[in-house]
């Protein structure tokens, strides 16, 4: 058998489909089936059966996914624990963080790679969190609880949100006075994806007598939507101050969210592992006391 076959199954378990697996893999959805054919073929089993909506996983397929997951966790922790012996800041880092943040840390990171210019990052962003534990990033700065007890995981700082409009909608809107009461006002909201975050919350609970607009699924589609001023929202403080055309309405924080950097313990040796830690803790700590994240 051919244990990176394994890699395979889990991707083509986990997602439900070739095509998905394939895009979590990097290759073509073929290569995903032949090699779910091969191991098939090597543990003398099928371990999914195949209709148009998808994979359906058979009952051998499950008994075998907490075993290949011990040994897709051993395989990432072989690899850290070797990379751990090298000194050398340089290759690739892959950062993790909430679509909203990114901008922030591509900003940092021009500083970054001035100090280590061998570093390659790659920034992922995703509305679902990406495990450490697998090996599907290398850091991740989170706004919500790190409930996984094996990873190491420091906070940083209290992340306000408040509310933003534009210029334009202030103009013929006007600004909420006082701030909770919203009737005649026009809002961007928050779609499912979201709904958990400080901002929808908020809204949530003191919209019902304004009209709701618009709803976005995503920070960077609810501001572009505050932007072109077809609402209010409750935004990031640090996101929503550095858009241009958007304005602060009123000085309460609406909500908070903890920013908190992850990473598996196997990796906090590794160099340049490291040193993407101790830069983006001290760079976020620093712009706290600087008060850019409200």
């Amino acid at each position: 058998m051919d244990w990176d076959d394994l890699r395979y199954f889990l991707a083509a378990y986990r997602r439900g489909s070739l095509s998905a697996a394939a895009r979590e893999l990097g290759c073509e959805y073929t290569t995903v089936g032949r090699r779910i054919d091969a191991l098939e073929a090597a543990l003398g089993t099928t371990l999914f059966t195949r209709a148009a909506e998808g994979l359906k996983a058979t009952s051998a397929a499950t008994d075998l996914v907490e075993l290949a997951e011990q040994i897709e966790r051993a395989t990432v922790a072989i690899a850290a624990r070797a990379s751990g012996h090298d000194e050398r800041v340089e290759g690739v880092v892959r950062v993790t963080c909430p679509e909203g943040f990114s901008l922030y840390v591509v900003d940092r990171f021009a500083e970054l790679r001035a100090l280590h210019p061998a570093l390659v990052i790659e920034i992922l962003t995703d509305v679902e969190s990406l495990d450490l534990r697998r090996g599907e990033a290398d850091i991740a700065l989170r706004m919500n609880p790190t409930t996984q007890g094996d990873l190491v995981a420091r906070k940083l700082c209290p992340m306000a949100w408040r509310m933003f409009a534009s210029d334009a909608y202030v103009k013929r809107r006007g600004k909420p006075s006082p701030t909770g009461d919203l009737r005649g006002h026009q809002i961007v909201g928050f779609d499912t994806p979201l709904a958990h975050v400080p901002g929808a919350r908020w809204l949530n609970e003191h919209a019902e007598p304004a009209s709701i607009v618009c709803r976005g699924n995503s920070l960077r589609a609810i501001v572009d939507a505050v932007v072109a001023g077809l609402g209010l929202s409750v935004l990031p403080h640090f996101l929503a101050t550095r858009t241009p055309g958007v304005r602060l309405l009123a000085p309460e924080v609406l909500g908070t969210r903890t920013l908190s950097i992850v990473v598996h313990p196997d990796l906090v040796r590794v160099a340049r592992v490291r040193a993407v830690i101790d830069f983006l803790t001290e760079a976020v700590l620093r712009d706290h006391a600087a008060g850019l994240f409200g």
